[in-house]
């Protein structure tokens, strides 16, 4: 799931992202669908749109943070769209914070090591 939410680029392959996870009950997969509803912002035409995707996803995100304020994946997360984030929309706030917690905390995780891999190359993007 974590690769394949890396690889979503068209609304399409998003929508279909969200559909299949959409009911699960494992929490650790939350994050990864506010994140892709933030995605979906940038594929639909209509501002208004845009708008009510990427508020909807950061709503959710920032709830699911402030009640899991250790989950890794979540913080590595909003720290990606932060940091794709146009200036404008003033969502950057936690985007160095957030790097620093995962890159203090990644080591021992329990995430796969290929998964690290693609964390820490996606970190020192900053």
């Amino acid at each position: 799931m974590q690769q394949e939410f890396h690889a979503l680029e068209t609304a399409g392959q998003i929508e279909r992202f969200l559909k299949t996870y959409e009911d699960t009950s494992c929490e650790d997969i939350k994050p990864y669908l506010f994140t892709a509803h933030m995605l979906l912002a940038k594929n639909v035409f209509w501002p208004h749109q845009k708008i009510n995707h990427f508020t909807f996803g950061k709503k959710q995100l920032e709830e699911f943070i402030k009640k899991n304020p250790q989950h890794l994946e979540a913080k590595y997360l909003r720290m990606l769209v932060q940091r794709k984030c146009p200036s404008f929309l003033k969502y950057n706030e936690n985007l160095f914070q957030d790097r620093d917690y995962v890159l203090e905390h990644l080591k021992n995780s329990s995430l796969s090591s290929d998964y690290k891999k693609t964390i820490l190359k996606n970190t020192e993007l900053l």
